[in-house]
């Protein structure tokens, strides 16, 4: 070490050099989630009801091409969630996909280390409830 009153301004300082900090990982919210599963939708559903007739490969390579940006997107979702990404294999399960899609709507970014719910997610839960208790009072009514 120099003395520091005869020491070049210019000259590179002796302290050590620490690594650059780690790249955080992609986060995906709720809304951009909701947002891009209708933008797939409602990009996808058209060429498939075209090609449901016309040519059956277009279909299949549509569907596939869909479902694989579909399981991308909740598997980021889990991962913001604070889960593993895994969980977003449980979209092909009958009635689990039902849970999972509705999971990744309600709950708010790293969930798994505050367990609490945020004013949108209970807002979320009260529009779905009324949603199910008014389906169910139509159909006894005009069922």
């Amino acid at each position: 070490m120099t003395d520091p009153t005869s020491a070049n301004p210019y000259e590179t300082p002796d302290a050590p050099i620490e690594p650059a900090a780690p790249r955080p990982k992609r986060r995906i919210g709720r809304l951009l989630h909701f947002v891009c599963q209708l933008f797939i939708v409602g990009l996808t559903a058209p060429i498939q009801m075209v090609s449901l007739a016309n040519d059956p490969v277009v279909l299949g390579s549509v569907l596939l091409i869909s479902v694989a940006m579909g399981v991308y997107l909740m598997a980021l979702r889990f991962r913001d969630l604070g889960w593993r990404g895994r969980w977003a294999l449980l979209g092909f399960v009958p009635v689990l996909n039902f849970v999972v899609v509705t999971v990744t709507l309600i709950y708010p970014g790293n969930y798994a280390n505050t367990r609490k719910l945020d004013r949108t997610a209970k807002n979320i839960i009260g529009i779905f409830l009324a949603a199910v208790f008014l389906f169910i009072i139509s159909g006894l009514i005009f069922g």
